[in-house]
This record gives structure tokens, sequence and C-alpha cells, in this order.
């Protein structure tokens, strides 16, 4: 406890003769902060609006600034926004101090150019040590020279990062619950519906939409690297031709789509989920980037080898086959400025609600972690080509779109716990339709009595990880000591890879991460039976 205290002590000194700039529109907040680090021997300027705080930014340049969102006239993120477009003022880091406390509020905030997110009611302490903190980032980037200043961003790109995989798992959390009712019952009305209406062309759009919902939590996740993947030999072809179907059915005839894939024969070892996002993303940028005057979008295949003819330049790419997947646009193109960000997270020349920032740094994650690299060549008015250069593998890779399979089917026993109501109802539904007898039951309480009351009456449970009160986790434990050869299979919004291993090590045949579809669903339960059986 000693310890602790002397390290608070120490991130709570003020560093020499720093400037705080306080914005808040609530007079007690307002002197409540400014008299708590007035004591900590800071100077302070308070400002009560976002209009003044502007003017004595520009007057006196801060070395930081703790900014509230909710604000009459000009709110916290206006107030960043104006702050990041000033060259003057547009490295001084913004902590932004609100009570919200929604996970939008701070990707919003982190996005307009904050450094950091304190949630109202918050603990003195903990302001103190993150102002203590940026200060000191603040203070090395206008100090040092050109190679630590590098270093430093580099630093506030790894603090976006970890800001992300904070909230990634929340996002993704919820927004798979959503998505799996959404999917699930959907398909479900599909189902019975003659295929060629116009109600069931409806619902395959509903179905597009979410798995372009889907894309975009996998995107976050995988930008957080909380994604497992699955790496194999992919045959890129498959997936390209795949993603052409896709694009042919979107797109406007304003666009005219060409490719040449074919001469391409080399697999690649990787996630093929991962790939059809770096095809997805850059298809799509290339989109926007002619949605306005239409063009020409170009997707090629072709193996090369480092060193030679069209091969990457860049020296640090080690010599070998490659892989190489162009995709190019006619459309606007961008200036050097705009080309040296377009791999910054939240970076986007897209319209407000259209681009999350988060796709070119999400792709040239996925080719650098395999091995690879990206290039960029665009001028303004001419367009842009991209190259992904993947490490090749000898021979065609296995196909990475399955073929359709039956579904297997049981007439075992199952408890399907969830506290979505949806979810279990869904759930519970499609397995009957499979031939089991399934139960439900809402929440871990209710599940781990029908467990003790009825002992033999179950061949396999499904359990949400997350609950209120007995989480799946702890219900799986209290099964497998009243039943050790029972079945358990665990599905989740959101789930670290450390935590899938750990749960496997207990004794749990499977991890689903949601959504998940029916097909994989019905193979789980049926391995997981088989194994115990």
């Amino acid at each position: 406890m000693k310890g602790c205290a002397a390290m608070n002590d120490t991130l709570s000194k003020p560093i020499e003769r720093a400037n705080i700039l306080v914005v808040d529109d609530t007079p007690a907040n307002l002197r409540l902060l400014s008299g708590l680090l007035r004591d900590h021997g800071y100077e302070v300027r308070p400002a009560p609006s976002g209009e003044l705080a502007l003017k004595a930014a520009e007057n006196d340049p801060p070395d930081a600034i703790l900014l509230d969102i909710n604000m009459p006239g000009m709110d916290g993120y206006e107030v960043c926004e104006r702050l990041k477009a000033n060259r003057k003022l547009c490295d001084i880091p913004v902590i932004f101090i609100s009570a919200l406390n929604e996970t939008m509020d701070r990707v919003k905030a982190f996005g307009v150019g904050g450094v950091d997110y304190v949630t109202k009611p918050f603990q003195f302490e903990e302001v103190l040590a993150r102002v203590r903190t940026h200060l000191e980032l603040y203070r090395l980037q206008k100090n040092l020279g050109a190679l630590v200043d590098e270093q430093v961003k580099q630093i506030t790109r790894l603090q976006r990062s970890e800001a992300i995989a904070s909230f990634a798992g929340g996002i993704a959390h919820d927004f798979n619950n959503v998505l799996f009712a959404i999917t699930g019952y959907t398909k479900m009305v599909k189902d019975e519906l003659p295929e060629d209406t116009s109600v069931s062309e409806d619902l395959d759009r509903v179905l597009a939409a979410a798995d372009r919902a889907t894309n975009l939590v996998r995107q976050i996740l995988t930008f957080s690297r909380q994604t497992e993947t699955e790496e194999k030999p992919v045959d890129i072809r498959l997936l390209v031709k795949e993603a052409i179907k896709f694009l042919q059915a979107t797109m406007p005839a304003t666009i005219e789509i060409k490719e040449n894939v074919n001469e391409c024969s080399d697999a690649v070892m990787a996630d093929p989920t991962q790939l059809h996002q770096v095809i997805m993303n850059l298809c799509t940028n290339a989109f926007h980037a002619m949605k306005e005057s239409g063009g020409c979008l170009s997707i090629e295949l072709a193996t090369v080898k480092a060193g030679q003819g069209s091969a990457p330049a860049n020296p640090e790419l080690p010599t070998g086959k490659y892989v190489k997947l162009t995709v190019s646009d006619t459309g606007c193109g961008m200036d050097s400025k705009t080309l040296s960000q377009v791999f910054d997270p939240f970076f986007t020349t897209k319209a407000p609600g259209e681009g999350t920032g988060l796709g070119l740094a999400v792709i040239h994650g996925i080719v650098t972690d395999r091995g690879g690299e990206v290039e960029i060549q665009s001028m303004p008015g001419e367009g842009t080509t991209v190259q992904v250069y993947l490490p090749a593998m000898d021979g065609p890779g296995k196909e990475s779109v399955a073929k359709a399979q039956p579904l297997p089917t049981g007439k075992e026993r199952i408890l399907v716990v969830d506290d979505e109501v949806d979810l279990s109802e869904l759930i519970g539904r499609n397995l009957s339709k499979l031939g089991y007898a399934v139960c439900v039951a809402h929440d871990g309480e209710t599940a781990l009595d029908m467990l003790r009351s009825s002992p033999d009456s179950f061949d396999l449970i499904i359990t949400d990880l997350t609950m209120p009160g007995i989480t799946g986790t702890q219900l799986a434990e209290a099964a497998i000591q009243l039943l050790p050869d029972i079945a358990i299979i665990i599905t989740s919004g959101f789930l670290e890879m450390s935590g899938a291993a750990e749960m496997e090590q207990m004794g749990i045949h499977a991890v689903l991460t949601k959504p998940v579809t029916i097909s994989k669903l019905a193979c789980a339960v049926r391995s997981a039976l088989d194994k115990e059986g």
C-alpha cells in the first residue's frame, strides 16, 4: 500500500510551470476541477464555454486542456475539432471529462483528436495521474528533435489503439447480440418464403446489411488485436470472385468492374475472414472515390518475386514469391499530405457518417502480420492504386468458400441458457427444427435449479457467457461438478482469446462468438454430443 501511495504522490506532482485550460459550463464543476489542480501546483485558467475556451487557447496556448462535452452553443467535440484544425494548437493534449458513458461517446471523443477520456464522477487521483502523463508526452513532443518526435507520435497511436481495445469488447458483445437476433430471425422468415419474391429479396438486403455490420465489428476487434485467427492455405481467387459478385449487385451502373484474377494460382497462408475484409475494404474505398462521378474499378491478382519487376521496392520485404492483389480506381485521388495519413487510425476522407477511419489501418495490420506489405499510389484527379503483397505458398490453396452441406441433426436433450430472451428462443427454435428436445432458461439460477431437480434430463448445455447473477462459466463449473459427463457450449458476443483457451481447459467443448450461424451451431452441437457419446 505504501508503494501505491508513493506512486500516486509522484503522479500527482505538477510538471514545472504547466498551464491547464479547464472547460465546463457548470460553475460547480469548473470550480471543483480548477481548485483541485491549483491545490497541486498547476496554473489553471477556467473557461465556462467552448467559444471562450478557443479564444483563451489562441491568446495563450495551454499545456493541456480538460474539456467537458455537453455545453450549450458549442459542444466539446466541436471545440476539439477546431483546436486540431489550428496548427498552433493542434498538438495540445485534450482530455475529455464527461458524464456521458456510452461507447460511441468515447469513440467520437478519440475520433476528433482527444487523447484520453474520464467519466464523471471521477477520482481526483485518476485525473491528476492522467494529466501528468499527457503533459509529459506533450513536453517530449515539443522539446525533442525529429527522431524522438516520431517516437512520441507512435506512443500517441498506441494510446489510441489501447483506447479501442478497452471498449471494443463492449461494442462487440452488445452489438453481436443484436446482430444475432437480426440475422437469425430474418433467415427463419426467409426460409418460409418462396425464393423468387420481392419480400425474399428485401430480406436478402437485410442480411447483407447485417453482414456489413458484423464486418465492422470484426474490423474494430482486428484493429485492437482481439480476434482469434484461423490461418490455412487460401486461394484468393475464390474470395475475390465472391466479392465481385457482391459488388456487382450493389454498385451503381456508373461504376464498371474489371477483373483479371485467373492467372494467379498460388495460395497464401491467412485467415479467410480477414482476407475478405481486406478485399471488401479496398473495393469500398474505391467505390466512395468514384461515387459522384462514376468510373472503373479494377481488381487484379498476380504472382511476383521481391526485388523483380513489379514487386515492392521496400528493402525490408524479405526475398521470395508473393501474391499481389491490385485494386485501382479512376476516382478523385489523394494529394501527398492525405496519402501520408491513410494508415493512421480514425483518419478518413469520407463524409461524416460514411467512414470509421479504421479500414486502411485494419488492412495494414492484417497484411503486415502475415509478413506482407501495402503500397498506395495516388494523384489528385488521377485515381488511386493499392497493391497488397502477401507471401505465396507453392501450389493452389484449399477452397475457402465452403459448399453447402445438410445440417447435422439429433434427438438429444439440450438446455439453452441466455438472458436475452429473443436469442434463447431463437436458438431453441432452430435446434428444435433439427430434431433436438430443447428447454430454455433465461438466467443461470433457473438453469442450475433445473439441472439439480432433473440431473438426468439433459445431454448438452448451451449457455451465454455474460449474464447477471450466475455467469456462463460459473454455471458450467457447477454443471460439471453435478454432471461430469455433460457437454457444454459457451456463446458470447465477445471473448478474448485467452478466455476461450481457459474455458476449453475447464472441459467446455466449444466457444462460439455471436452472431453464430445455425450451420456452425448445429455442427458444434453434434460434435460436442458425439465426443461425450
